[in-house]
């Protein structure tokens, strides 16, 4: 049977003698390993300049050769690429085998080589290819996502990590952008009669916005989906860009042009001026705040966000307040912050800034806290089992409830409880 693969994996060999890389030429039916003998050179410093020129999926090296010889060619390369080498010898000799892998050669074979053993080797290295290969193409499709991710984490600020914020400043060139506004872009939305007209009229309008509105910024903004209907707009200039009206100006032009090019109704929030990288999410909640207070109808197409003092914000403590007392009541129950500002009516990142600004902990810490006290308590007071505490402090999973516990105790549930 004749194979003939759509796709081969090219292989350069390296020896100084013909003989020997026509005898390897002859070993296998390459191509039905996937793989094709693209170019042969007779030493080490002639296969560093085809490299230089060509692409390769294997590289099969001789040690011995003049000019350059096996593991100094696989240190060169393994400088520059990460291209599989497999290095040929007619010497058993340990101290080469040695230096071969300590230099990350994939593998050492010893002359004659047999072609069941090369076979091996091939189909171990082509599934190696074929792994990274698709590891590099769902990178690729997953870039977008994570892009997003992290300007959403930066917009909310829940990266805290200062060596986040001095790469950031690293990469954004400070004598351009000196300042930085968060202004969230609100699609309309529109009552459907199928959910699948629905689902992809929704993915088209969302495509069609992002591009206007990425056009629109001028290489000034930083896009990112904040949900459905909702998008993140990190806008960025100098001092003298970021005033109110030179804000108000560039979502006018946002706006006007998402109107004329993707015939969408939108409405944007722009959020005030800070000058921090880390301080992003206090113009990020007051442009949240501003645009979740909005009145149902008759509502401006943009609204100005005011600089906001938490600790002066009305009924704050008030609600914080509410949030504990029903922490305290509901936390043996599947329970997190999104959960809690549904019963109380809030946005639930605005509800964590406020909660962690006059608690000093999050809503999570501070959950936590509740369930770990209330263990200790069950385990030193009742002859309940473990598993059963763990449930009645709102954990289905014994793993997890151990992992939290001796996180926060410093010894598992069971060596506390041995302790009395």
């Amino acid at each position: 049977m004749m194979w003939r693969l759509l796709w081969m994996y090219d292989i350069l060999i390296v020896d100084d003698e013909p003989a020997a890389r026509k005898s390897l030429e002859y070993l296998l039916d390459w191509e039905r390993h996937g793989f094709q003998i693209a170019a042969e050179a007779s030493n080490g410093a002639a296969a560093l300049r085809l490299l230089a020129d060509q692409s390769f999926s294997l590289v099969i090296s001789d040690i011995r050769m003049p000019v350059m010889d096996g593991l100094e060619l696989a240190g060169r390369i393994k400088e520059i690429s990460d291209v599989p080498i497999i290095i040929v010898s007619g010497y058993e000799d340990f101290e080469y085998a040695r230096k071969a892998i300590r230099l990350g050669v994939d593998d050492y074979l010893l002359k004659p080589v047999g072609a069941e053993e090369l076979a091996d080797k091939l189909k171990a290295i082509k599934q190696e290819i074929e792994d990274k290969a698709l590891m590099e193409q769902r990178l690729y499709h997953a870039l977008p996502i994570m892009r997003d991710q992290w300007l959403r984490h930066w917009a909310h600020g829940v990266l805290e990590d200062p060596a986040f914020f001095r790469k950031l400043e690293l990469s954004i060139p400070k004598e351009n952008f000196s300042k930085f506004s968060l202004m969230l872009i609100e699609l309309q939305s529109r009552p459907m009669e199928k959910y699948e007209q629905r689902d992809n009229d929704l993915r088209i309008r969302r495509f069609a916005v992002r591009n206007v509105v990425e056009e629109a910024c001028n290489n000034q903004g930083l896009l990112f989906e904040e949900s459905d209907l909702r998008y993140g707009l990190i806008y960025m200039g100098d001092d003298d860009s970021m005033d109110q009206e030179s804000l108000l100006a560039r979502a006018k032009t946002i706006l006007n042009t998402t109107k004329q090019y993707a015939r969408e109704a939108i409405t944007i929030s722009v959020g005030p001026a800070v000058s921090q990288f880390q301080d992003l999410y206090q113009s990020y909640l007051s442009a949240l705040k501003v645009l979740d207070e909005k009145p149902l109808v008759e509502q401006e197409p943009i609204l100005l966000g005011y600089s906001l003092d938490l600790n002066q914000e009305p009924q704050g403590k008030f609600n914080v307040e509410r949030v504990k007392e029903l922490a305290q009541k509901q936390y043996h129950q599947n329970l997190n912050l999104r959960l809690i500002a549904g019963q109380i009516y809030m946005n639930p990142t605005y509800l964590g800034h406020l909660f962690k600004l006059h608690e000093g902990i999050s809503f999570q810490q501070y959950l936590l806290k509740i369930r770990m006290e209330r263990a200790k308590e069950l385990l030193l007071n009742t002859d309940k089992k473990v598993y059963e505490i763990a449930a009645e402090v709102g954990y289905r999973e014994m793993d997890w409830f151990y992992k939290k516990f001796r996180e926060y105790e410093g010894k598992s549930p069971t060596e506390f409880r041995g302790e009395l």
